[in-house]
C-alpha cells in the first residue's frame, strides 16, 4: 500500500511541479538588431539544439564611445533584470567586453562572460573567448596593398569611438600613409566625407579598421570605397558579400570569417552551460583562443 501511495504522489507531483527552466544566454551587441541578425544566427548555430536554450539579445544601436553607458546598462540588465541569464556573450569587440566587465563589477555578478575581442581582459567572470588581434596585422595589410596592388601610400580608416580605435590610430606608421579617425555619435558619422578626405590626403590604398559600426555599415561603406577606385583591404570576409560587392581585382581582406567566429563562440556558450550543470556557481574555464588572420584576394 505504501509503495502504491508513493507512486500516486509521484504521479501527482509530475503535474504540479514547475517545468525545468530553460537556460538563457545573453547576446550583447553594440549595433542595431537588423545589423547583427546574421551573426546572431551563426551564434545560435554554434549553440546547437541538443538542449533548448533561450538567447536574450541586447543591442546598443551604435551608442558607444567615450562616456557612453548604453552597453554597460544593457549588460547589467542581462545580469540582474527579469531576464537574468546564465552566461553573457560580449560580441562587439573590446568595447562590449569592457562594458560586460564593468557591469559585472557594478552588480557584483558571478555570471560567466565569453567574448569576441581584439584583446583579452583579466577578470574573474571571464570564462573564455576568441582573441582576433586585428590591429596587429596592419603591417601585413599595408604590405599586401603595396605588393599586390601597387599602392604607394596606404591610409587607415578607423573609428575612434571604439575602445581599440585610438590605439590603432596611434600605432599607425605615418610612413605608410595618412589616417582618418572618425568620431562623434556613430549615427552622425559621414563615411563618404571621411573616405574623400583620406584620398585627398594622398591615400592610394585604404585599410578599413575592424570596428563593429563599420561592419554594420558594410554596404554603404563598400559603395563609397568602390567609388574611389583605390585598392582596399577589409577586415572581415563578410564584406565580400555586400551589395554592391567590393571591386574585383582591387579588393581583399586580411582578417577572419566572422561567421565562423560567432559559431565558435556559440559552442563556447554551450560548453559554459554544460560546465555550470556540473559545478553550479563556479566560473568555468572554456579557454581563450587566439585566432589567426589570413589574406584573401578578391
Amino acid at each position: 500500500m505504501k509503495a502504491l501511495w508513493e507512486t500516486i504522489c509521484s504521479w501527482f507531483r509530475s503535474f504540479v511541479a514547475p517545468p525545468p527552466t530553460t537556460p538563457k544566454v545573453g547576446f550583447l551587441s553594440p549595433v542595431k538588431r537588423q545589423e547583427a541578425s546574421d551573426f546572431l544566427t551563426a551564434f545560435e548555430m554554434g549553440l546547437g539544439t541538443s538542449v533548448p536554450v533561450s538567447v536574450v539579445p541586447k543591442y546598443g544601436d551604435g551608442k558607444y564611445g567615450p562616456g557612453e553607458r548604453t552597453l554597460v546598462d544593457l549588460a547589467k540588465e542581462l545580469m540582474t533584470g527579469p531576464d537574468t541569464v546564465q552566461v553573457v556573450a560580449a560580441v562587439g569587440g573590446l568595447t562590449c567586453l569592457q562594458a560586460a566587465v564593468q557591469a559585472a563589477n557594478e552588480t557584483a555578478s558571478r555570471i560567466p562572460i565569453i567574448f569576441i575581442s581584439d584583446r583579452d581582459i583579466a577578470h574573474a567572470n571571464i570564462s573564455g573567448g576568441l582573441v582576433l588581434k586585428m590591429p596587429s596585422y596592419d603591417p601585413q595589410r599595408v604590405e599586401a596593398l603595396r605588393t599586390r596592388y601597387g599602392a604607394t601610400k596606404v591610409g587607415l580608416l578607423v573609428n575612434l569611438n571604439a575602445v581599440i580605435g585610438p590605439d590603432e590610430k596611434n600605432r599607425w606608421d605615418i610612413n605608410w600613409g595618412p589616417v582618418r579617425g572618425v568620431s562623434g555619435p556613430n549615427d552622425h558619422i559621414n563615411l563618404q566625407q571621411a573616405i574623400t578626405d583620406l584620398v585627398g590626403d594622398g591615400a592610394t590604398g585604404i585599410v578599413v579598421a575592424s570596428d563593429s559600426f563599420f561592419t554594420s555599415q558594410a554596404a554603404p561603406l563598400v559603395a563609397h570605397l568602390n567609388h574611389t577606385d583605390k585598392p582596399v583591404c577589409y577586415p572581415f570576409q563578410s564584406y565580400k558579400n555586400t551589395n554592391p560587392r567590393p571591386t574585383t581585382g582591387k579588393s581583399m581582406r586580411y582578417g577572419v570569417d566572422l561567421q565562423d567566429q560567432y559559431k565558435a563562440l556559440g559552442k563556447k556558450a554551450r560548453d559554459v552551460l554544460n560546465a555550470l550543470i556540473a559545478h553550479p556557481g563556479k566560473i568555468p574555464n572554456v579557454g581563450v583562443d587566439q585566432i589567426t588572420s589570413t589574406p584573401d584576394y578578391w
